[in-house]
């Protein structure tokens, strides 16, 4: 079952029961979830899905992309990478001292 369906329209906007809304509000509202957050608890994650339903697929990528998520990342409810820098700088460390 895909995560957004192709076209928005208001019929099926009202079978859903969500109304229309801005980029912008979605926008704020997924910034109080998304930033500096590598999961997302699945309720919060349900009320964001109906949310990106009513925005089009290029907006919400743009919106996850902002707080550093993919789109995979988002389906899957966690940043499968957090810190690969840090890792990086551990084992230059470790090197270092040999």
């Amino acid at each position: 079952m895909p995560l957004f369906s192709s076209s928005s329209s208001s019929v099926g906007n009202q079978i859903l029961g969500v109304e229309p809304v801005s980029p912008n509000l979605v926008y704020e509202l997924a910034s109080t979830i998304l930033y500096a957050s590598h999961a997302i608890p699945v309720r919060i994650k349900i009320l964001l899905d109906r949310l990106f339903s009513v925005i089009g697929q290029e907006e919400v990528i743009q919106i996850l992309k902002g707080f550093g998520w993919s789109l995979d990342d988002y389906q899957r409810g966690y940043i499968l990478k957090v810190i690969t820098h840090f890792r990086n700088s551990l084992m230059d460390l470790f090197w270092a001292d040999q």
